[in-house]
């Protein structure tokens, strides 16, 4: 009895024991399991089962390209079995173009909801090594006695993962079970062992071409001086899934940024505006608007090569008609369109093109279309407009009818806008301080909301309601309003003399003009000359009938003198920046009459060399 007692008790033991053990391990291995699909979390990739759910074909290859953070690729190729609404279309397309994923060339499908094969994910894992360039740098082949049958391509792919630590199979038993469904568990910690292997040898920077819209991966570099050194015209440098470099192309703000202007200035420009690209390095992209250049840091910028199939803001001809399509990237959507005015000479119906500063377009590839200058963004303030006060009024009421039939905030507003009545008031403005009236009324409908936005109805604000520093001040009137806002945009953007954020006395872009400095909106001073086109078209188009000629004073290396007569001595003031937009009055020899930015003259003269004259469209 003792005996057999002692043999239970030992047998107990053991099983207990080994229970234990078994316990522990399974513990250890849920600890392993969780860090791996921690891991895949960290990548965008959710868990959708518990850790003994079979992995299906489809769902590994989202595993590789989102891991890898693989760029959208299209390929030559679909499968039967894979419709555009399949959940991971775009990583099969992509995981087919890099040369992951191959499918049944026999039947043309890829079986995407079929569990994956423990071999078959291994083929997958090889052949992204293989389009990264990274192989063992010693083979050591495995003692798996379950895969002596399979192909000699297999046995090289299995030794290739095995010597890489990717795979370990079971040592206990000598097994790999190659045919077996691969579970989530396994899957998640061969793609985290897998991204281990990648991040040491640091192949992340690859050269692409652009074919029919997209990613076309050439190779893969350890650092951005290799991918460059093989980098030819037309290609790309991405950094996983992002541009790192590019022959041309546009980037846009991550967040709203300021850039430096000369003399210590600055201009901010608002969250998602788009730049020219200029060039890059590994750490930062040079880009352009206007004539201005500056540097930020990759990570603060997108960048957008010429001839990518991705949303970005264009032109294009309704008739004969200029529309602007402007593209929100942090958004990701459009905003409603707006037409600017009539088309330029080279725009061409079914067309695309593309600007930062509504003045310099290419087309999607980046070839030079042409220059297009809007005539009511470039008509100097200074000017008169040709409309009376009443017919001003009559401005203003053609454009609360249509702001009416919007609805929303612009119900009731022909009973309760603040520009009501307001003709009288601008033209007061226009002869006190030398403000176009219909500029005044443009910028004062679009800034106040059609004279319906909260600010304007509750402190009249009509003008610049949009800077915090202003909307603290109250007025009794909305012509108040105005003519105090009139007072502070004539000083403080146009007078040469006294303004600090002058750069030309026009509704502008951030090439010159207003809207240079006086909103982070790069499309503000196109947005509101839309509305001066549209009212100037609905009355006859008189201002533009003035045609009013416009030139440019020239980049010079000292300050530009302007006299108050042609004989060079009696200096009227200087202009101690360039590019600033005048309206011609004669031209006579060596000198040209133009109208003064100061009020304190009507016209003064400028040397006829110093200006480049431009053709309006209107």
């Amino acid at each position: 009895m003792k005996k057999w007692y002692w043999v239970t008790v030992l047998l107990l033991s053991i099983t207990l024991i080994s229970s234990l053990t078994a316990s522990a391990s399974s513990y250890s291995t849920a600890g392993s399991h969780e860090k791996s699909l921690q891991f895949l979390e960290s990548k965008g990739i959710e868990n959708l089962g518990g850790f003994g759910r079979s992995v299906t074909r489809g769902e590994f290859a989202m595993y590789i390209v989102r891991v890898l953070e693989l760029p959208s690729m299209v390929s030559v190729r679909s499968y039967a079995d894979v419709q555009a609404d399949h959940p991971y279309y775009n990583e099969i397309q992509t995981a087919t173009a890099a040369g992951i994923i191959q499918g049944d060339t026999a039947t043309g499908k890829f079986h995407p909801s079929q569990p994956i094969s423990r071999i078959h994910m291994v083929r997958m894992l090889t052949n992204a090594l293989d389009l990264l360039n990274i192989s063992p740098k010693k083979t050591t082949k495995p003692n798996f006695k379950d895969t002596r049958g399979v192909s000699a391509d297999y046995t090289n792919r299995i030794t290739m993962t095995y010597s890489l630590g990717i795979i370990t199979g079971n040592p206990s038993k000598n097994e790999f079970m190659p045919f077996k469904p691969a579970t989530v568990a396994q899957s998640a910690t061969f793609i985290m062992r897998f991204y281990n292997v990648v991040e040491q040898e640091k192949k992340w920077y690859s050269v692409a071409n652009i074919v029919s819209g997209s990613y076309q991966i050439d190779d893969y570099y350890s650092s951005f001086t290799a991918a460059k050194k093989n980098t030819e015209a037309g290609q790309v440098i991405l950094y996983k899934d992002d541009v790192y470099y590019m022959t041309s192309g546009v980037a846009y703000l991550k967040q709203a940024a300021d850039m430096k202007l000369p003399n210590a200035d600055v201009m901010t420009l608002s969250k998602g505006t788009e730049l020219h690209y200029v060039t890059s390095s590994n750490d930062t992209v040079t880009v352009r608007i206007g004539d201005v250049t500056h540097h930020y840091k990759q990570k603060e910028v997108v960048l957008i090569p010429d001839g990518l199939n991705v949303p970005r803001s264009y032109y294009t001809m309704d008739g004969d008609k200029f529309v602007h399509f402007i593209y929100q990237h942090i958004q990701k959507q459009f905003d409603a369109p707006y037409t600017i005015g009539k088309a330029p000479a080279f725009a061409k119906r079914g067309e695309r093109y593309y600007s930062v500063d509504s003045v310099h377009f290419t087309t999607l590839k980046g070839a030079e279309a042409g220059t297009y200058y809007n005539y009511y963004q470039w008509l100097p303030m200074r000017t008169a407009t040709a409309y009376t006060a009443e017919q001003l009024d009559a401005m203003i009421h053609s454009a609360l009818v249509e702001a009416e039939k919007r609805g929303g905030i612009y119900q009731h507003a022909l009973e309760k806008s603040k520009l009501l009545g307001l003709g009288d008031v601008l033209k007061e403005a226009e002869s006190t301080y030398k403000m176009n009236a219909a500029v005044l009324l443009a910028i004062a409908l679009y800034e106040s909301d059609y004279g319906m936005s909260a600010v304007s109805q509750r402190k009249n604000h009509l003008i610049v309601s949009h800077m915090s520093e202003l909307q603290q001040a109250q007025y009794d009137t909305p012509a108040e309003g105005l003519l105090e806002m009139t007072a502070y945009l004539s000083s403080q953007y146009v007078t040469p003399s006294t303004a600090n954020m002058a750069y030309g006395g026009v509704i502008g872009s951030k090439i010159a003009g207003l809207n240079k400095k006086y909103t982070p909106d790069p499309f503000w001073g196109a947005k509101v000359a839309s509305i001066y086109a549209k009212l100037d078209e609905q009355f006859g188009l008189v201002d533009a009938k003035q045609n009013i000629r416009i030139a440019f004073v020239k980049q010079s290396k000292k300050p530009v003198s302007l006299f108050e007569t042609t004989n060079g001595q009696d200096i009227a003031f200087t202009y101690n920046r360039f590019g600033f937009p005048v309206a011609i009055t004669t031209i006579s020899g060596a000198y040209t009459k133009i109208v003064s930015d100061d009020i304190r003259l009507d016209h003064v003269f400028v040397p006829t060399t110093m200006l480049q004259h431009v053709t309006t469209s209107y």
